[in-house]
């Protein structure tokens, strides 16, 4: 079976206005509380941060407080079970241009193995701070797609507080990641200087089409006949 890894920690990021430069919807601060950043120097960013306080010195209110913002920020990370707004795992291509709007095909596939599943893969503008989208469709089935981000994700917050924020979000807690693991569900974050890619799985779709693609190739008696010689063979 293909497997599909990509390096980098899970994340989620909703949808917010390019001007408004309001980061709190995807977890970080506002820019306007962010210090400067001496370029020239090349000083890191530094985020002040509360302490963390041990578990067994908080008080039951600190608790309940603290229980409860787990749960709020478990409820926002699993929409991703189901997709991403309305862009829905599972959707076809005729679907997904019906609430993407813009989005065309690009790298079209002139060959086609017999063995594998029919892959296609679409861009389209992005929104917010998102610049661009790129999904991919398995037997016209969304299985996969990306954000690319804006550079002032990274440049205006750093690089090590965002990975911080989105390894809480979907890592930290026990029962996101077991979550999304038993929903076969991937999200990761790509970054190389101030490129960020935000990239979203469902490796069940793929795999039960690539696995529907090789039980019909096996059907096809040639191929079978193929496949005994080169038993025989080997």
């Amino acid at each position: 079976m293909r497997a599909i890894l990509y390096l980098g920690m899970a994340c989620l990021l909703c949808a917010v206005p390019a001007t408004s430069q309001n980061f709190e919807a995807f977890g970080l601060p506002p820019l306007d509380f962010l210090p400067a950043v001496d370029a020239e120097a090349g000083a890191d960013i530094i985020i002040p941060e509360a302490a963390e306080e041990e578990e067994d010195k908080l008080t039951p209110e600190d608790r309940a407080e603290l229980e409860a913002e787990i749960a709020a920020r478990r409820e926002q990370a699993l929409k991703i079970l189901a997709g991403y707004g309305d862009v829905k795992w599972g959707l076809s291509v005729a679907e997904i241009s019906a609430v993407v709007p813009g989005m065309r095909e690009v790298d079209p596939m002139e060959m086609q193995r017999e063995w594998l599943p029919r892959v296609s893969h679409y861009l389209a503008p992005g929104f917010g701070l998102v610049i661009k989208r790129h999904f991919w469709f398995v037997d016209d089935q969304l299985w996969k797609f990306e954000h690319y981000l804006e550079k002032k994700v990274i440049r205006e917050v750093g690089r090590d507080y965002t990975l911080k924020v989105f390894n809480r979000k979907y890592h930290d807690d026990e029962e996101t990641a077991l979550a999304l693991e038993e929903a076969t569900v991937r999200v990761s974050l790509q970054t190389a200087g101030e490129k960020s890619i935000v990239i979203y799985e469902r490796v069940e779709i793929y795999d039960e089409t690539e696995r529907a693609a090789m039980d019909k190739f096996r059907e096809i008696p040639e191929q079978k006949a193929k496949a005994l010689e080169l038993e025989r063979l080997l």
